[in-house]
């Protein structure tokens, strides 16, 4: 009998200890949980609270997000919302990744940069110069040297503000008369534009003019013209030629002699001569070429910034010159022939491939590549034709040069229309 109770004394002692363990862990957990939800609750909000200090709280906000838009969340007290985006440009090392308030009055109150690597940095104050934009971003520019960084930062940060309009979230911005035309470029003058980024140097405006641009390559001007209340756009290429827009996109040249005359002006004082280099270039790539003559008069607005007409063997051909932007953003050098038809009789490039900086290792078989352009029209053409493995800038370079040089050539044979 003694003998059980020694036995069931050894047994309680261990349960005894199980049961206050059991107890003091309870109590830990009920002391501690409040504080583990808040340290989790701090590392999910923590860059929330940084764009927006003020903050009680933050919900989800359910909604269909692009590929850009990681979260949104809504400040429980009113304030506004917060923004978790991505981006990845096409020298990424890795996505960025930002993060930014919007207040309730739909303008960004807060802006931080939490994951960045690329080997170029646009600097802290690139994402601090989104504080006080609406949706139209109207006064932010883009970093030179990171274009397609600060694009892709910038197009995020759009994507974000398009959800929040699209969910009645917020009232979308309005547009002013010189955004309206900046926003014109690409369609009217791609000489000045690289997809939907700006390749052009600001110049001192004179006159009517508000501003004054010159494409990098050199293949034209845009300026934004003032006359009486309202705004246009002028661009003005290599061959005496210059368009007028209004705010709606419409062409509006017939109405506006005085802003032509003006920006023809400027355009033909500041601009660059090409006609030496084409007339070299195209002399060496058709052997025994002769009369090489510039044309005047082209009203295609885009890469091509020298044209000429020359004979060779006989026959008339037409030598389209185009510094359209290959890696990097850097114009390349690129000549394309056509015969009297309109077919390529011949198409080059200065550097088809920047070996020496960029592509090492790199392996092409280039007069097979160049060869595979002749004979194409404007009919013809499939941009699958410029394509090079690996090499997309200069695919895209290549396929643009060509069908501007198409686009000149029509001009040509409709008398500069």
């Amino acid at each position: 009998m003694e003998n059980k109770k020694s036995g069931m004394k050894f047994l309680a002692a261990p349960i005894l200890v199980v049961l206050v363990f059991a107890v003091v862990l309870t109590g830990l957990n009920a002391g501690l949980g409040p504080i583990i939800e808040e340290n989790k609750s701090s590392q999910a909000f923590g860059p929330l609270m940084a764009v927006m200090p003020e903050a009680e709280n933050f919900e989800l906000v359910e909604a269909q997000l692009p590929d850009t838009v990681l979260a949104v969340y809504r400040e429980t007290s009113g304030l506004g919302y917060a923004i978790r985006c991505t981006a990845t440009s096409q020298y990424s090392e890795e996505p960025m990744e930002m993060t930014f308030g919007i207040d309730s009055e739909g303008r960004i109150c807060g802006m931080q940069l939490d994951v960045y690597k690329e080997s170029k940095d646009f600097g802290s104050d690139y994402p601090l110069s989104y504080v006080g934009q609406d949706s139209t971003l109207a006064d932010v520019g883009l970093t030179a040297g990171v274009t397609y960084s600060s694009a892709a930062f910038k197009d995020a940060v759009a994507d974000a503000f398009a959800v929040l309009i699209e969910n009645d979230l917020i009232a979308e911005g309005v547009k002013g008369d010189g955004q309206l035309l900046m926003e014109l470029l690409p369609t009217v003058h791609s000489g000045l534009v690289l997809g939907t980024v700006g390749q052009y140097e600001e110049m001192e405006p004179s006159g009517s003019m508000v501003s004054a641009m010159k494409a990098l390559n050199g293949s034209g001007f845009a300026y934004i013209m003032a006359e009486g209340d309202a705004s246009y756009l002028a661009v003005a290429n290599n061959f005496g030629a210059c368009s007028v827009y209004n705010t709606e996109g419409v062409d509006v040249t017939a109405d506006h002699a005085a802003l032509v005359d003006e920006a023809m002006a400027h355009a033909a004082e500041h601009g660059t001569s090409y006609f030496d280099a084409a007339k070299a270039r195209f002399e060496a790539v058709m052997p025994g070429a002769s009369d090489v003559t510039a044309v005047e008069g082209i009203d295609s607005f885009n890469t091509v910034v020298e044209a000429v007409t020359f004979r060779c063997n006989g026959s008339k051909y037409y030598g389209f010159y185009s510094r359209s932007y290959g890696y990097a953003n850097e114009p390349m050098d690129i000549y394309i022939v056509l015969d009297e038809n309109g077919a390529i009789a011949a198409e080059t490039a200065k550097e088809l491939i920047l070996h020496g900086e960029y592509f090492n290792a790199y392996t092409l078989d280039e007069p097979a590549y160049k060869a595979g352009f002749k004979g194409m029209t404007a009919d013809t053409w499939s941009a699958d034709t410029a394509v090079i493995s690996g090499a997309t800038m200069t695919s895209n370079a290549m396929a643009a040069a060509t069908e501007d040089a198409f686009a000149a050539f029509q001009s040509i044979q409709n008398g500069g229309n």
